[in-house]
């Protein structure tokens, strides 16, 4: 099922992930912000919500960063961190985020999710 793939990822909007109760693996997508080289973090920002997600970069063996460009991180949620610790980082501009969500919002409805 959708939750025990923890190597994917659970798709999840960057709403949803910073308000979870309990850590877990999450696919989530935003806008860069800001990125710290020296301390590895990365902030991205919902387009919608303008809602923000800290995410700790270190393990990407690279990061090929673009400030305001679309991202999708995958990687561990930790709620006493509040941050996401990314293994797999890959610049998604161009990908349509309206439809995105509305993809995700349907299949949930119909409890399928594709491999976005």
């Amino acid at each position: 099922g959708m939750y025990s793939d923890l190597a994917h990822g659970q798709i999840a909007f960057l709403g949803e992930v910073v308000k979870q109760k309990s850590d877990g693996s999450f696919r989530v997508t935003g806008r860069l912000k800001k990125f710290d080289a020296e301390k590895n973090l990365a902030t991205l920002m919902s387009d919608d919500s303008k809602e923000s997600l800290v995410i700790e970069t270190h393990l990407l063996a690279t990061f090929p960063f673009k400030m305001n460009s679309l991202f999708q991180f995958i990687g561990e949620y930790r709620v006493k961190d509040k941050r996401l610790r990314a293994r797999v980082a890959r610049n998604v501009d161009g990908l349509d985020m309206k439809l995105y969500q509305e993809v995700i919002k349907t299949c949930r409805k119909y409890g399928s999710l594709p491999g976005l």
